[in-house]
């Protein structure tokens, strides 16, 4: 019978570092990696933004980074928390699937938040604007792949 939950143990401590901290998870690039390229100054040159459209712009990132970085570090805390759980002698399996799913909420609510930024960022752009910006991405081959691959999965 240890046996059995030492193999289980063993499994759900490489699923869980797997999901955790592979690089899908929790990363710039898994959440729409070509709004990065608004914050490049060649870029915002090539779109010919305003004075105001450029601070509107700063003033998404920063407020957006703020929030995605404490949602990080509540993910960071349950990460934690949840390898406390699997080396104890005895982990309880609801336990470590309650946490497994708290920590998926929360990269949920990560990716939440991306997804706004990028709405927040658009509804700045003028219609001129975000055609160039659609053309810069797609002049972008690494993004481009980035894209794809990122939608076969």
């Amino acid at each position: 019978m240890r046996r059995v939950y030492k193999i289980i143990i063993m499994g759900l401590i490489l699923f869980s570092s797997k999901m955790l901290y592979g690089k899908e998870y929790a990363r710039e690039e898994y959440h729409l990696p070509f709004i990065i390229l608004l914050k490049d100054p060649s870029v915002l040159e090539e779109l010919s933004l305003s004075e105001e459209q450029k601070e509107k712009i700063k003033d998404i990132h920063f407020s957006n980074e703020k929030a995605a970085e404490e949602i990080k570090s509540k993910i960071r805390i349950k990460e934690i928390e949840l390898r406390k759980i699997l080396f104890e002698k005895k982990p309880d399996i609801k336990t470590v699937e309650n946490k497994i799913k708290e920590i998926g909420e929360l990269n949920t609510d990560l990716r939440i938040l991306k997804m706004r930024k990028f709405f927040q960022i658009k509804e700045v752009l003028t219609e001129e604007q975000w055609e160039k910006f659609k053309e810069i991405v797609s002049q972008r081959p690494f993004l481009r792949e980035r894209i794809k691959r990122r939608f076969k999965d």
